[in-house]
């Protein structure tokens, strides 16, 4: 058994990532995050360890290691306020970076089609241009909970549509996706060390998400459910993703996101590298058991 921890899970990351600054959550999306860390701290949280409130008691954690869901200043400093010890922790300039999703384009290869932009002009014109009836998915830089998305039809674009690319692109640019079927979600889970600079990777995982894809549960695959090729596809993107992380600056836990796909002949397709979270995940006892 390990020290002792003062766990905040601050699911609110993302938020801070986007503006810059901590930001307070809205009514109904804090009310959503904290019914998430009442409902995950039996699975995430070690029985011996402490689960911090979203704002942690001065001295609350007293004598205990601090650990995070993602290591932003907010976090370190409502850690150090408890009392907890501060964990090393990426510069917040290379936690912004790394999870934003132009990090994961860059790394690619994506969807058919799909691409990066911060140009308002190049995405309205790309996609009004497309096949008419075809679904796209426009994915803000960075979201919380299954949010940040907004679904649009080529050549159908609405005056709420743009207001809400406009407001989008004020994070530095959006992801735009065809709209695909999925057939079933994977999470590989890896970690990047610091000195010496090495990346550790766990088998992939299936990840089960709810109509908004928000996370539902995370577990291991079935029999036969995951084939030799799309396990060893899915590690590979794993660890590319990882040294890449390592590269840009960051280390720490991290998860990548990938899904089997049907193409317009309903045959069965795999996105080996479809998000990279430079942070915990839900499924982390899970996927990377031995931290």
């Amino acid at each position: 058994m390990g020290p002792r921890r003062a766990w905040l899970l601050n699911f609110e990351a993302d938020l801070e990532l986007a503006a810059g600054r901590p930001v307070t959550p809205r009514v109904g999306l804090a009310r959503q995050l904290d019914a998430l860390r009442e409902r995950v701290a039996d699975t995430f949280v070690d029985p011996h360890d402490v689960l911090l409130s979203a704002e942690p008691e001065p001295g609350s954690a007293r004598g205990l290691e601090g650990a995070c869901w993602c290591p932003t200043p907010a976090a370190l400093e409502a850690l150090a306020r408890a009392g907890a010890s501060v964990p090393e922790a990426p510069s917040f300039e290379v936690l912004q970076r790394v999870n934003a999703r132009r990090f994961c384009a860059e790394l690619g290869p994506g969807l058919p089609g799909a691409f990066h932009s911060a140009d308002a002009a190049e995405i309205t014109a790309r996609t009004t241009d497309a096949k008419p009836g075809s679904d796209w998915l426009w994915k803000r830089s960075f979201g919380v909970a299954g949010r940040g998305q907004r679904r649009v039809r080529a050549g159908e674009l609405t005056a709420a549509d743009r207001d809400w690319l406009r407001a989008a692109l004020l994070e530095g640019g959006v992801q735009v996706e065809p709209r695909v079927t999925l057939r079933l979600e994977f999470v590989t889970h890896g970690f990047v060390h610091r000195a010496p600079r090495r990346v550790e990777v766990h088998a992939p995982c299936v990840q089960e998400v709810d109509a908004h894809g928000a996370w539902q549960r995370t577990r291991h695959a079935a029999a036969g459910e995951l084939p030799l090729g799309e396990a060893e596809a899915l590690a590979a993107a794993a660890e590319r993703a990882g040294a890449a992380l390592g590269d840009a600056g960051y280390f720490g836990p991290f998860g990548t996101d990938g899904f089997r796909w049907e193409d317009a002949d309903g045959a069965p397709r795999l996105q080996a590298l479809g998000e990279v979270n430079a942070r915990y995940t839900l499924g982390w006892r899970v996927g990377f058991p031995s931290r």
